[in-house]
């Protein structure tokens, strides 16, 4: 079981989740060029795991790429180029959610549930809080980067948790939270 989440965490954490929900609801997908750009950066294997994410994931994981890209592009000069694996890892994320079908209500049940410390749950609704973990297995058997399969499992973990590098956990981390 993760950590408990600091008061100024749990705070920002429930603001993302508020922010989400909203987004849910409108439903839209990402633009036609943010899904050419989104493809260009996935083995087709990992494309067509992608294309399964309902529309509002995708443009979800398509904002927390670009800007995951754009808040490094100015630093590039001083540290070198992104890993490769590095915006792959920011597109599928949360690719486990795939097979946990739930409507946007039965996503608020899971993440209230997860708020309160509970990982298990039958059927549908224990597919989509198990669905780190699940994403893992599903980027593994896509031949993922293992960086990128690790990030799936681990991206609600705490960072001493992360097996991926540090500085690039937190940067992943941080474009996940800004992003809707």
């Amino acid at each position: 079981m993760s950590e408990p989440a600091r008061p100024g965490a749990l705070g920002r954490h429930l603001l993302h989740l508020v922010r989400r929900f909203a987004a849910a609801a409108r439903r839209a997908g990402p633009t036609p060029q943010d899904e050419a750009w989104a493809r260009s950066l996935l083995t087709d294997a990992e494309a067509t795991l992608w294309q399964r994410h309902r529309p509002g994931d995708r443009r979800h994981s398509v904002a927390v790429a670009r800007h995951l890209a754009a808040s490094r592009a100015e630093d590039r000069k001083e540290e070198g180029e992104l890993p490769g694996w590095l915006l792959p890892a920011a597109l599928l994320h949360d690719i486990g959610k795939v097979d946990a079908d739930l409507p946007v209500a039965g996503r608020v049940v899971a993440s209230l549930l997860k708020l309160l410390g509970v990982r298990v749950a039958p059927g549908v609704l224990g597919r989509y809080l198990g669905y780190p973990a699940h994403g893992a297995a599903l980027l593994t058997a896509a031949g993922s980067q293992p960086e990128v399969a690790a990030w799936a499992a681990q991206h609600h973990e705490p960072p001493n948790r992360w097996s991926v590098p540090a500085q690039w956990g937190q940067l992943l981390a941080a474009a996940d939270d800004h992003c809707v």
